[in-house]
């Protein structure tokens, strides 16, 4: 219901201010949409509103399952500009963990492989 009514006011050409968009992230985290959040979250950063105050951990945690580390550097750079240094730090530190993670999955080639 919440996308329904976030469209309207988009076509009837009302902007959501901060408290809208901390209700609509909020919501979508607790329905593990995390993706759809933070598209939210950096629409929200493009337009130079404050970001919200989130669980930054459980928000990486949630997108770190998807193992697409882009969605999380990107963000953490945006945050980093926009001068939320800590939550920058907490969503980079989920991308270093996720690349370690990645690497160790990664299988080694054995020496069969090269001949």
């Amino acid at each position: 219901m919440g996308h329904v009514i976030w469209d309207e006011m988009h076509q009837k050409g009302c902007c959501p201010d901060e408290n809208s968009y901390a209700v609509l992230i909020g919501g979508l985290i607790r329905q593990d949409r995390s993706g759809d959040a933070c598209r939210y979250l950096e629409e929200m950063l493009e337009k130079g509103m404050k970001a919200p105050q989130l669980d930054y951990n459980k928000f990486a945690s949630d997108i770190s399952k998807t193992g697409n580390t882009f969605i999380l550097e990107e963000l953490a750079r945006k945050m980093n500009f926009v001068g939320k240094f800590e939550e920058s730090n907490i969503l980079a530190s989920w991308v270093v963990m996720m690349k370690k993670n990645a690497k160790r999955r990664e299988p080694t080639k054995s020496a069969s492989q090269f001949i």
